[in-house]
């Protein structure tokens, strides 16, 4: 009987006609259980819906697989490939939900085959997702598919009440082959202890060129960054994004600055975000970088001290950053700060030909 009824469900990619369907079973199975969005709070793409399913399909930057009973969506998966040409092959799966009727059916199973054969079309070799530590059965079906814990993140979403923690799980579906990254160390160079002249503070629309200088200088023969200097964005998008940022309360960016008018340059800049609609909106995630040349003279401490402050005063409950695991400047400046390293993943890219595990480090702030 549970064989018949699994075989008259379909599962296939949704189209952009029916996204507007799609947004509301999402909203709906939200409403059914504590582990996905919160009740009664729309998807991010609500406000567009056909237009967001359209633009996946065309670039390719993501996918939404729907369980059908006859007409009526009763399931679903949404996943994405990583943002740079180097994590595209690092498939992030959002979220997955079931209608409570119609759980224990191995319809899961089938969700996630799709994606596994979606992502294997397109050349990917890793599955990530996040999950709830006491939500079990869902563990169970991810455990049945491949995936193992990778790592335990801390406080992670505000669920029934109270924080929870949730599971980093990841499947390797095609091995990367070639030589992993030893550590790597920034290469010792002459370097002032204090800059003098070095002011943090909030960049101004107008600093996006000096940005823009900045990530492609940083980028440049990097060993230690997923991104390359070729993805920087150029100076009009990068002025739009420094506007849009500086805008949003709920975002934050400060830069460090060294001289003073036309000589007046960033060394340093820090950048923080929230992933909103998944219980996880306390939970800042950040992106930090200084000029390899300028490492050891304090600017990443006192961009670190600016996020932290603006981080409690905004009611955050940590902090979470990124970084590969070869990066051993990086790893002691984390752990200098109070972060503590929660997820490796293996096999997550490939840098200058060699294979790079990625961290996560966190560092709980109440």
């Amino acid at each position: 009987m549970v064989q018949q009824v699994v075989d008259a469900i379909a599962i296939r990619e949704a189209r952009p006609e029916d996204a507007v369907a799609l947004s509301r079973a999402i909203e709906l199975i939200n409403g059914q259980t504590e582990f996905l969005g919160e009740r009664g709070v729309p998807v991010p793409w609500a406000d567009a819906p056909e237009a967001r399913i359209r633009e996946m399909r065309e670039k390719q930057t993501g996918v939404y697989f729907m369980a059908l009973d006859g007409a009526d969506i009763i399931g679903f998966l949404g996943a994405f490939p990583g943002w740079v040409q180097r994590t595209r092959g690092v498939i992030f799966i959002a979220h997955v939900g079931l209608l409570a009727t119609f759980r224990g059916r191995r319809i899961g199973g089938r969700l996630f085959a799709a994606i596994e054969s979606w992502a294997s079309a397109r050349g990917a070799h890793r599955l990530e997702l996040r999950v709830a530590e006491i939500n079990t059965r869902a563990q169970a079906l991810y455990r049945s598919r491949g995936f193992v814990t990778d790592g335990r993140i801390a406080d992670a979403a505000f669920r029934d009440g109270r924080f929870q923690a949730d599971l980093w799980m990841g499947r390797v579906i095609a091995p990367t082959a070639g030589p992993r990254w030893d550590p790597v160390e920034v290469p010792a160079r002459p370097r002032p202890r204090q800059i003098a002249d070095l002011v943090v503070g909030p960049p101004r629309p107008a600093d996006a060129a000096a940005l823009q200088t900045f990530e492609r200088t940083l980028l440049t023969n990097s060993p230690i960054h997923l991104k390359i200097a070729a993805e920087v964005a150029d100076v009009a998008e990068t002025r739009g994004v420094l506007t849009e940022t500086l805008a949003d309360p709920a975002r934050f960016t400060r830069c460090a600055f060294v001289g003073s008018g036309d000589a007046r340059h960033i060394v340093g800049h820090v950048t923080a975000w929230s992933y909103h609609g998944y219980r996880s909106e306390r939970d800042a995630v950040f992106a930090l970088n200084v000029l390899p040349q300028l490492s050891g003279c304090g600017i990443g401490r006192r961009l670190i001290a600016a996020l932290e402050a603006w981080a409690r005063a905004a009611g955050k409950r940590r902090l979470t950053t990124f970084t590969q695991a070869h990066n051993a400047r990086g790893l002691r400046f984390a752990e200098r700060a109070g972060f503590r390293l929660e997820v490796t993943s293996p096999d997550y890219a490939v840098i200058d030909g060699r294979v790079a595990a990625q961290v996560v480090f966190g560092k709980l702030l109440s």
